[in-house]
């Protein structure tokens, strides 16, 4: 199964102007049958089945609840709209295997990940590829292609748990989340390389931040972290909430729900 998180797709297209809703909705089918095409021929035994994952907005964003400091992707330039991207959304559900992310229940790289894991959850991690460009998908193990770079790798499990603790301490500047001061994604490889487990990855992060915010006390430290932390962490079954150092995913998650297509 190619797991595609075709949000990066509409809006790439849009921002080209296309003059018409016919023909963004062209553009996007050759667009999506390329994407299919160069990841089944980086990963040829993957199930040739796909499913395109995408957001719906509801008017409210799940991540908001914890947005209590930080103004979620208040850095998103507001004023450039891209076309006709409610026509290729219905375009897609018209003609494609597809699944609608409401906004107030997660975003598609969420689902992305939760329909990984299930995968993951009937021990069939090789099942699945996950096929998109936003550098968050990374906290997903297994098989991926970025489709802007016409990258195939494949992630274990011990690198994507890391990646969300680099992004704990180096921030992301794409969606508004601080990290700390000075510490880029370099600098968070090089301080969390001296170990290899969450528990240590987390004392490494907890460290860190009590030496950055000295002036700080523990109890505002730990709320910061906790904001910043569901603001970054993608969920791994449905309505999951980070907790430190990773939350566990129930053994019985996946078992019993059927996959899609």
């Amino acid at each position: 199964m190619f797991i595609v998180d075709t949000d990066t797709m509409f809006y790439r297209v849009g921002f080209t102007n296309p003059p018409s809703p016919e023909s963004a909705c062209n553009q996007l089918s050759a667009y999506i049958e390329t994407v299919l095409n160069r990841a089944n021929a980086m990963f040829p035994a993957t199930n040739k089945n796909f499913v395109l994952v995408y957001g719906i907005d509801t008017g409210t964003r799940y991540r908001d609840q914890f947005a209590t400091k930080i103004k979620y992707k208040a850095n998103r330039d507001s004023s450039r709209k891209p076309s006709f991207i409610q026509e290729m959304k219905e375009y897609v559900f018209s003609n494609y295997p597809c699944i609608q992310v409401q906004s107030h229940e997660c975003e598609a790289d969420d689902y992305v990940s939760i329909l990984a894991h299930k995968y993951i959850a009937k021990d069939a991690p090789d099942d699945y590829c996950v096929v998109g460009a936003d550098k968050d998908l990374n906290q997903i193990p297994g098989k991926h292609y970025n489709f802007l770079k016409d990258t195939g790798y494949v992630l274990p499990q011990w690198q994507a748990d890391r990646f969300f603790f680099e992004q704990l301490l180096s921030g992301d500047i794409a969606d508004n989340i601080e990290g700390l001061a000075g510490v880029g994604p370099k600098r968070a490889i090089k301080y969390l390389s001296v170990a290899n487990n969450p528990e240590d990855w987390w004392q490494i992060v907890l460290d860190k931040y009590n030496k950055a915010y000295s002036v700080l006390s523990e109890d505002m430290i730990a709320e910061m972290l906790y904001e910043r932390g569901n603001l970054l962490w993608i969920q791994r079954h449905e309505g999951q909430t980070w907790y430190p150092p990773i939350p566990e995913t129930p053994s019985s998650v996946g078992r019993t729900l059927p996959l899609p297509f």
